[in-house]
């Protein structure tokens, strides 16, 4: 919600009523509010490993610094 500044109460974010597709950890989706065009973010199932150690080990503060500090290519693909 933060990233993407929205939330489902305004109907931009919304949470999939089905899991990810195969080989991924998530799916995020943003839709622009006046044009309709959708950015994607692929979470690949290789990042879980890395975000289930960092969420075991690390407070909020340890996670935001390791997630800003992880290359981008690690944790997402954008379309």
């Amino acid at each position: 919600m933060l990233a993407a500044v929205a939330t489902p109460g305004q109907s931009r974010l919304r949470v999939a009523d089905r899991p990810s597709p195969p080989d991924t950890f998530g799916l995020v989706e943003i839709q622009h509010r006046s044009t309709g065009e959708i950015l994607r973010y692929t979470i690949p199932a290789i990042a879980r490993p890395l975000l289930d150690e960092w969420n075991a080990f690390l407070d909020a503060a340890g996670r935001y610094d390791a997630v800003m500090g992880a290359p981008a290519a690690r944790l997402f693909v954008v379309a």
